[in-house]
């Protein structure tokens, strides 16, 4: 009798992304562009904030998540999320339809193959004080990114909260900002908060964003 050894060699571990923010696009019409220098496997995310429309997810695209006010006027807020692919980058795409547009798209490096969006919390108001849930990023894994969004139309847009943004990025006319915190390991549950309470058809969205 022969004794037969198989001998197994040891798997190395699958190698996460390693994300980081690479570049901002900002529009206030109905359409954006993504970056020329967005590149393959990069995580785009883009917040649409409009007025007397339709939401419209970009093809392609997914959506994290939407909310909608009708007070004065007929608000919505949306964010959509995409691991670009080799033609992406400089691509016009298509959001709602509605005649007060405020967008950006963040772009995040990392040679991703997927990206999901989760945990999202929003809250809308007309001339109102703006409260939302923790976005419990702590629920996902490592890499995730955290994306806070508050849109205010007539005053200057402040994020606030006991936790703090990577970065706070600016869109049109300083009424729009987005939030984001990378986590490339240890997640942990994150406050998006504002003390904004006189704004016409204000949204304050939060959500994370998992990537593989």
């Amino acid at each position: 009798m022969f004794n037969r050894r198989i001998l197994i060699g040891s798997v190395s571990p699958p190698v996460l992304p390693t994300v980081a923010f690479r570049v901002k696009a900002t529009s206030n019409a109905n359409t954006i562009t993504i970056p020329a220098s967005a590149q393959s496997g990069d995580i785009a995310v883009v917040v649409n904030h409009d007025r007397n429309g339709v939401f419209s997810t970009p093809a392609g695209w997914a959506l994290v998540g939407q909310d909608t006010l009708s007070a004065s006027d007929d608000w919505y807020s949306a964010i959509y999320v995409k691991v670009l692919s080799g033609g992406d980058p400089s691509t016009l795409i298509t959001l709602g339809s509605g005649d007060r547009s405020k967008n950006i798209m963040l772009v995040f490096s990392g040679g991703a193959s997927s990206a999901t969006g989760n945990s999202f919390v929003t809250d809308m108001q007309e001339q109102a004080a703006l409260s939302i849930s923790d976005v419990t990023s702590v629920a996902g894994s490592a890499p995730l990114i955290v994306i806070g969004h508050l849109t205010v139309d007539n005053n200057m847009a402040a994020l606030a909260g006991s936790d703090t943004f990577d970065a706070e990025e600016e869109g049109h006319n300083n009424r729009q900002l987005v939030g984001y915190k990378i986590f490339n390991s240890s997640p942990s549950n994150f406050t998006v908060a504002t003390s904004e309470t006189n704004g016409r058809g204000s949204a304050l969205q939060g959500c994370f964003i998992q990537v593989a």
